[in-house]
């Protein structure tokens, strides 16, 4: 932990010596000031006074300051960005940034979390197409039936594709007006490793587009008594020539910069130990490598010479902690140590919309149908589920194979008469139970690709890259029947008692017409 501290130490430092602007202001419900509201500029926090006022001395480096906006409030929003910022002029000494808030119940609210949306404009493979009968399709249908209580939304990253902003003319800016023609509520940000802009030259440039156009890269907010915290965990590298210009874009490493992680310790200091904390970042703290004996083989995912603990160090003295991310494209759970539990998000985009052209259907890399998550705050107890775009919820939970109907080169080894059940949304809290004529069989977890995806992809060029090629997953469970002929019962209980089941017929088929979800 003494690199933090001297990493901090010597941010502040730097912070301090800069020439600062007096910003001031208040906030405001219905004409009345709301206490204790915190207000930053990315460095500094500080609370509003009995009466909403504030008062903070800051060199506006970013150019913005903002609010954590509190529990059981909402801020108005301009098109689909909540307006929880306020954009000032660095040269000006002195600067009024008032806030106003409207009071909401949020004993019972419901979050929208999507990521990887990679909109493009592609005129090959239609991603605005497919987004719009797909997601958006879908997203607006459930909405319906979730929107008795408030609804927020809030996207893990990777809203575009960087490489497309310029030779496609297709950026932030016309991903936000999607958002805003298809989107039933306004979306709360976080940065991803694409929505930095390639000619920036430096992290700190690269992500000036996205705090120009869509706001803060880094920021909290509050929800139905719960803190979260969104962070910017993608530092880019793309050093310049001696004209300026960026000489080779070599790449970014995943973990979170001194500057974000001193505004962390800040922001975390007015926030109560028994508060929940939600951490929301692109690219996942840690990662799975492998299933043994039904344990995982964990390792961190950062890779710029940082560790995920660096994050962690400020988050583990609270007693509730969650962490959000996208990034990977597929779906997985880890349960650590001291009850922090790490939920890494499927994309919408699956393949990046790469596999409807060649499979018929939208799926990412562990075979889970493109979809998002809805999480549910009731009165401080927190629930989620896993929505597949375009598939009816009860049917979108897991896919089951009769394994001797798959070609051996997609069953990675599974023996004759193996049952495969691919629980999209599995976490150790899940139960899989898998009955032949009454009996229930020995259920493993095993470390396997997804035989429908392995078979759909195979020999597209897509495939080959790292993101896209099919990947085994810890989501996959097996059992081994004793007749080939028999049908098998499937049940899948989720940590929340919800129970999803199938009847799966044997002998059975294999083909790119089989359903997506366990219908």
């Amino acid at each position: 932990m003494r690199r933090i501290l001297l990493s901090l130490a010597l941010f502040a430092g730097m912070a301090a010596g800069a020439e600062a602007a007096v910003v001031s202001g208040t906030v405001t419900c219905n004409g009345t000031g709301v206490a204790s509201v915190a207000v930053s500029d990315g460095s500094k926090v500080v609370l509003t006074a009995k009466d909403g006022s504030y008062t903070l001395k800051t060199p506006l480096e970013l150019g913005y300051v903002f609010i954590s906006v509190p529990s059981g409030y909402e801020v108005p929003a301009d098109g689909v960005i909540p307006r929880f910022f306020k954009r000032l002029d660095p040269s000006q000494k002195k600067s009024v940034a008032d806030f106003e808030l409207r009071k909401v119940d949020q004993s019972r609210c419901n979050i929208i979390f999507y990521n990887d949306i990679h909109l493009t404009g592609d005129p090959v493979y239609f991603d605005l197409k497919q987004v719009k009968n797909g997601f958006f399709a879908d997203v607006n249908d459930h909405y319906k039936t979730i929107s008795d209580v408030p609804v927020y939304a809030i996207t893990l990253g990777d809203m575009t594709t960087d490489s497309r902003w310029y030779k496609r003319k297709f950026g932030l800016p016309e991903y936000l007006a999607q958002i805003e023609a298809n989107f039933p509520v306004p979306v709360y940000h976080t940065m991803g490793n694409h929505d930095n802009n390639i000619k920036g030259g430096s992290d700190m440039e690269a992500c000036r587009t996205f705090r120009e156009v869509v706001g803060p890269y880094y920021y909290s907010l509050n929800i139905g008594g719960y803190h979260f915290v969104a962070l910017d965990d993608i530092v880019y590298d793309m050093p310049l020539n001696e004209q300026g210009r960026v000489e080779k874009v070599t790449g970014y490493k995943t973990y979170v910069e001194a500057r974000q992680l001193n505004w962390l310790k800040n922001d975390l200091k007015h926030v109560s130990e028994t508060t929940p904390v939600v951490l929301l970042t692109h690219a996942p703290l840690y990662r799975i490598d492998g299933v043994v004996d039904g344990e995982y083989r964990i390792r961190d995912g950062f890779t710029g010479g940082h560790s995920a603990e660096e994050v962690l160090y400020f988050l583990r003295k609270y007693r509730t902690v969650h962490l959000l991310s996208g990034h990977t494209h597929m779906n997985y759970y880890i349960a650590h140590e001291n009850g922090i539990l790490e939920h890494n998000c499927v994309s919408v985009a699956g393949s990046s919309w790469y596999t409807e052209a060649c499979c018929g259907f939208n799926m990412s890399a562990d075979g889970t149908p493109g979809g998002y998550a809805v999480y549910t705050i009731d009165n401080g107890k927190l629930s989620w589920y896993y929505k597949a775009a375009g598939i009816d919820f009860e049917d979108c939970q897991f896919r089951a194979y009769d394994i001797n109907a798959v070609p051996a080169k997609y069953v990675d080894g599974l023996p004759e008469n193996s049952i495969l059940v691919n629980v999209f949304n599995y976490d150790p809290d899940w139960k899989v139970s898998i009955r032949e004529n009454g009996r229930e069989l020995d259920v493993h977890q095993v470390w396997v690709r997804d035989p429908l995806y392995a078979m759909g992809v195979e020999g597209q060029t897509f495939s080959k890259k790292g993101a896209f090629k099919p990947h085994k997953n810890s989501h996959m469970f097996t059992a081994k029947a004793v007749s080939a002929s028999s049908p098998v019962q499937i049940t899948v209980t989720d940590r929340f008692g919800r129970v999803f089941s199938k009847t799966l017929e044997r002998p059975g088929s294999f083909s790119l017409e089989m359903p997506l979800g366990s219908k």
